[in-house]
C-alpha cells in the first residue's frame, strides 16, 4: 500500500483534516505533528496513525529553534520508520524537513507543499536592516526547497500571483479554496428569531479588530458572539475579558468544529471577518469563512483593500469596511439590522452561489494530480 505522511507544526485543522481525507481510504497515512497544551481547534482527530510530538511552550526566538530542532529530529526518525513515498507539508519550516528526508533517504519520495497562509517575514515590506536580510534569506531558501517540490497547494490563487509564480511553475500550482466539509452543516438551521446578531467563528487573533466590533455594536441592540481559542497578542487585549465587562458579548471559547460549527452558525444573522490589512497575508488570503457564509446563507462583513473584499464586492454577499473605522462598521450594522430589502438581497446572492461550496470536486482534483505524479495507485 502507498504510504503518506503528513509533517505539520500544528494539531491537525479542519482543512488539514479535509487533506487527510483525500489520501485515507486509499493510503497508508500517518500524521506527525506538534501537538500543544492549547487545542485551537478542538480534540477530534482523524482515523489514521497519529504521531503527536510535545511542543516547548517556551516562548523566545531561541526556543522556537530549539524547539523546531527536536521536532525536526523526532520527525526524522519517525520518517525513516515509516518510509512514505509522498509527503505533505505545510509552511517553509515542515518542508524543510521533507527536503532534509528526500535528500538524505529517499530520492524518490513525492512532496506536496501547501500554503494557506503567507509569513510576515516572507511577504511584508522589511523594516530595518536585519528584517530584510531574514526576508532575503528565506526568500533563497524557500526557492532551493521549492525545486524538489511536485505540487504546491495553495488556499488563495493570490499568494501565487503575488509571490509563488517567481520561482514556481505554474504546472506545479493547484488551487485548494478552503471549503468546509458539508457533512458538519447537515444540523444546520437559519437563524429565525431573537436579537440580531453578528459572530466571529475561528482562531481569535487581531484583537484590535475584534475590539472594534464590540465597540460598534454597543447600544445597537446587536448581540455579538465570538467562538474560538484565543492566543495571547502583545497589544494586551483580551476578547474574554471584553465578553464579561458587556452584556450584548458572548464568548464561548474553544470548539470542536465537527461536532459545534452547525449551532454556532444557527446563532448568526451575519459573519464578521475583518483582520488587519496591514499585513500582506491578509490582504491576499481567502478565509474558510467565506464559503462557510455562503452556504450558511449570512452576508459577511470583510475589510476594505483585500482580496476577500473583491471576491464579496464580485459576488454581493456581503459589505465591505475599513478595517479601523468604528463608525462605518457601526453605520453598516445597522443597515443590516434595519435594511430587510439590504440584508435579504445578500442573502439571496449566498442561495445563487452555494451550489458552487463543493470540496468534493476539488479533494478529486488533488487525487487525481498526485496520481499523476505516479506516487499513490488509483
Amino acid at each position: 500500500m502507498d504510504i503518506v505522511c503528513f509533517i505539520l507544526s500544528f494539531k491537525p485543522n479542519p482543512r488539514m483534516k479535509r487533506r487527510i481525507d483525500v489520501y485515507k481510504d486509499n493510503c497508508d497515512v500517518n500524521v506527525i505533528f506538534q501537538e500543544s497544551k492549547v487545542s485551537h481547534y478542538g480534540d477530534i482527530l482523524p482515523e489514521v496513525k497519529i504521531i503527536p510530538v510535545k511542543k516547548i511552550e517556551k516562548k523566545g526566538g531561541v526556543f522556537r529553534l530549539i524547539n523546531l530542532l527536536y521536532f525536526m529530529m523526532y520527525a526524522l526518525k519517525n520518517l525513516w520508520s515509516i518510509k512514505p513515498n509522498l509527503l505533505y507539508v505545510q509552511n517553509l519550516d515542515m518542508l524543510f524537513i521533507a527536503y532534509l528526508y528526500k535528500m538524505a533517504w529517499s530520492s524518490n519520495a513525492h512532496i506536496i507543499y501547501e500554503i494557506a497562509d503567507l509569513h510576515p517575514l516572507l511577504i511584508d515590506p522589511p523594516v530595518g536592516i536585519a528584517k530584510k536580510l531574514v526576508q532575503k534569506v528565506l526568500f533563497f531558501l524557500e526557492t532551493i526547497l521549492t525545486k524538489r517540490i511536485d505540487m504546491l497547494v495553495v488556499t488563495s490563487e493570490a499568494f501565487y500571483e503575488a509571490y509563488y509564480k517567481k520561482f514556481v511553475p505554474r504546472n506545479k500550482l493547484l488551487y485548494m479554496p478552503n471549503m468546509p466539509e458539508l457533512k458538519w452543516f447537515k444540523e444546520y438551521q437559519h437563524k429565525k428569531e431573537g436579537a440580531f446578531t453578528v459572530g466571529f467563528i475561528g482562531l481569535i487573533r487581531f484583537k484590535e479588530q475584534m475590539k472594534m466590533l464590540i465597540e460598534a455594536a454597543r447600544d445597537l441592540e446587536v448581540r455579538v458572539v465570538f467562538a474560538g481559542a484565543e492566543p495571547d497578542e502583545e497589544n494586551g487585549i483580551s476578547i474574554k475579558a471584553l465578553a464579561s465587562q458587556n452584556s450584548y458579548v458572548t464568548y464561548y471559547g474553544s470548539y470542536n468544529y465537527e461536532e459545534d460549527i452547525a449551532a454556532l452558525y444557527g446563532e448568526l444573522d451575519a459573519v464578521y471577518a475583518v483582520y488587519d490589512t496591514r499585513q500582506m497575508d491578509i490582504r491576499l488570503a481567502l478565509p474558510n469563512k467565506l464559503y462557510e457564509s455562503i452556504y450558511c446563507e449570512l452576508p459577511i462583513i470583510v475589510a476594505d483593500n483585500t482580496f476577500l473584499a473583491e471576491k464579496v464586492r464580485q459576488i454581493r454577499t456581503g459589505v465591505i469596511v475599513p478595517d479601523d473605522d468604528v463608525e462605518t462598521l457601526r453605520s453598516m450594522l445597522t443597515k443590516l439590522r434595519d435594511d430587510v430589502d439590504f440584508y435579504r438581497g445578500m442573502v439571496m446572492a449566498c442561495r445563487k452561489y452555494k451550489k458552487d461550496i463543493s470540496i468534493a470536486q476539488h479533494n478529486e482534483k488533488l487525487w487525481l494530480k498526485t496520481v499523476k505524479l505516479d506516487v499513490v495507485s488509483q
